[in-house]
């Protein structure tokens, strides 16, 4: 129940200075959609949509704690 679908733009060199930027887009009961940019400077190096999902310990998808949803929607709405 996870997802990754990844673009890669322009390769990164050892010794770069790098900044990833990750945007919750959607937060459903078992899991969080992100999306993922990797930048160097002005220029985007990849774009990545990841599916992630809250597992129980046999590694089932369940409801992640109220908690977290709450504060998945807070970085999404910005509140």
């Amino acid at each position: 129940m996870t997802e990754v679908d990844i673009r890669y733009r322009k390769p990164a060199r050892l010794g770069d200075d790098l900044i990833v930027i990750s945007t919750v887009d959607a937060v459903r009961a078992a899991s969080v959609d992100i999306h993922q940019r990797v930048i160097r400077g002005t220029e985007q190096l990849t774009d990545a949509r990841v599916t992630a999902a809250y597992l129980d310990s046999d590694g089932r998808p369940q409801r992640q704690p109220k908690d977290w949803v709450e504060r998945f929607n807070r970085i999404t709405t910005g509140k």
